[in-house]
């Protein structure tokens, strides 16, 4: 951080950083995501619905996009944010930050997908 925005403090530097973004030209890269097939919050043995499956499944070029927080064994919450890809591949990003016996982010590529329910093999991909 510079030295102007240090002695600035940190509510006028966030008002400068939110303004200057204002400034940028082109679209932002979060109003070209693809269309939602929902947000799901499943409890404890329960599935994706099978409407979110179907819609996954119907994506088609235009992609789809499912998110889905599941518990573990314990409890704790593991968020997964399935894309399905214009060429029928499908990304899995998983966050399992909250989770108290593992941890970490996963990103595949699972490019042989029948569905989000049967993935196929799936390439780890890294995560930065």
């Amino acid at each position: 951080m510079s030295n102007a925005l240090r002695r600035m403090g940190a509510p006028a530097a966030a008002l400068l950083l939110l303004a200057l973004a204002g400034c940028a030209t082109g679209t932002p890269a979060a109003l070209d995501l693809p269309p939602s097939c929902g947000e799901y919050t499943l409890g404890q043995g329960e599935s994706i619905p099978d409407e979110a499956v179907d819609c996954m499944a119907a994506a088609g070029e235009a992609g789809a996009t499912l998110t889905v927080t599941s518990p573990t064994t314990e409890g704790d919450p593991i968020l997964t944010v399935y894309t399905a890809m214009p060429d029928g591949s499908v990304e899995v990003y998983a966050d399992m930050t909250e989770d108290r016996f593992g941890g970490g982010i996963s990103v595949q590529i699972c490019p042989e997908a029948v569905s989000v329910l049967d993935l196929g093999g799936c390439e780890e991909e890294p995560v930065d």
